[in-house]
């Protein structure tokens, strides 16, 4: 039998599929989706300020800023597996220093760890991975592999918030810390560069489909005639949506615990919001090949807002209405992934667009480093995070009409 077998007859892309699928579960859902549920024992413990929290955050989103930035040269030095598989270690690491940490010292320390986790084993080498592998199917490849970090954030908060109650803060983030470096060993034995290392095609074998497909985009991405206006302002809508998104979800757990909600509900809401991100990326995707991405941000924008709404009614005694906020947010937070991507896509040419979606998710997560520390500050200013929740709500208009009209200057004359 012929040494190369092709992939279509192999099951091991899938496999390759399943480990990214681990790495983004760590390195995207648990490092920063689910540290917010955290947070309020984090404060109470360890006798954090609003700032001082909200600072440990923007440490760890800096860290997986630069470490993104350096991901070219990183893995120029190591091969896509070992480099993912020592991006998984470091969150390992930093749960681990989390567990030990009892001070704003010692908390920015391991945010350190936790945001080179984020920047080295996230979207970039799961993308770069992915394609690899995947001549067909590849865009199914990336949504599964994408998806795990909804998972992470439906699943890894109540379980937390039991550890943390039945045990302590220090055995919720050791149990974390051993779970991320199992997944990191599992991750290192399934992971392969490229199919050939195995004797293996890419899943369709043939490149014929790919270029294709290729043709599609090219046709896709002239549906417009970007110019450096459009394009800024798409940049400036990445950057309101990193504070619509990012900094909104980090600080959910602050302001309901600091509404009057115990550790259970919080972490049910937060699960609720993951598993509605979960469903919020199968349903944009679709509705975007559909209608076009210019037409759904009126729904997506519009979930955000209305729940960027009803969040600052936290305080609010019916918990249906917080459960309705979440399962609302969650529908919106794609804007954050799938959003951004469609946007760079229309906004950008075919030389550009590698280069566009780069910048795009750096300017999303510079956003985290700088509206994460301005919620805290607005909360210790004001007493309450919700008068921040509104400010959200104000720039999810103006992101809105600002998104509206880079589609308009662009639109081809």
């Amino acid at each position: 039998m012929n040494k190369t077998i092709a992939a279509k007859e192999s099951k091991y892309p899938w496999a390759v599929c399943a480990a990214c699928a681990m790495v983004f579960f760590t390195s995207i859902g648990m490092t920063p989706g689910t540290f917010s549920v955290h947070a309020p024992f984090m404060i109470d413990q360890w006798g954090l300020t609003n700032v001082q929290n909200s600072t440990i955050v923007s440490v760890r989103t800096f860290v997986g800023l630069v470490t993104m930035f350096f991901c070219g040269a990183y893995y120029k030095k190591l091969s896509l597996r070992m480099g993912m598989t020592l991006g998984v270690l470091l969150g390992a690491i930093g749960f681990g220093v989390f567990a030990f940490a009892d001070t704003f010292a010692m908390g920015c320390v391991a945010a350190v760890f936790t945001g080179a986790c984020y920047g080295f084993a996230g979207s970039i080498p799961v993308s770069m991975i992915l394609v690899a592998w995947f001549n067909r199917h590849r865009m199914l490849a990336m949504s599964i592999s994408f998806a795990a970090s909804g998972f992470a954030a439906m699943l890894v908060p109540p379980i937390a918030t039991y550890l943390i109650l039945r045990f302590s803060l220090r055995t919720a983030f050791l149990c974390e810390g051993i779970f991320v470096l199992a997944m990191a060993a599992l991750a290192y034995a399934i992971l392969r560069d490229k199919p050939e290392d195995l004797g293996l095609l890419p899943l369709g074998g043939s490149e014929e489909l790919e270029e294709k497909k290729g043709k599609k985009t090219v046709k896709h991405l002239n549906e417009y005639a970007p110019n450096k206006v459009s394009l800024t302002l798409m940049f400036v809508v990445t950057f309101l949506i990193g504070a619509m998104n990012y900094t909104a979800y980090n600080h959910f757990s602050v302001l309901y615990s600091t509404s009057g909600w115990d550790a259970q509900s919080i972490a049910l809401l937060m699960s609720l919001a993951g598993f509605s991100l979960l469903l919020g990326k199968v349903l944009c995707g679709q509705l975007i090949d559909l209608f076009s991405a210019r037409k759904t941000a009126f729904l997506f924008f519009g979930f955000t807002f209305i729940s960027m709404i009803m969040a600052t009614m936290a305080a609010n005694p019916n918990f249906g209405l917080h459960i309705a906020t979440m399962l609302i947010y969650g529908l919106g937070g794609v804007l954050a992934t799938t959003g951004i991507s469609a946007y760079a896509l229309d906004l950008s040419t075919k030389e550009t667009y590698g280069d566009v979606v780069r910048y795009s998710y750096v300017i999303y997560g510079a956003s985290g480093v700088v509206c994460s520390f301005g919620m805290g500050l607005i909360a210790d200013l004001t007493g309450s995070y919700v008068p921040a929740y509104i400010g959200l709500a104000v720039l999810t208009i103006l992101a809105f009409i600002l998104l509206q009209t880079a589609y308009r200057l662009a639109e081809k004359k």
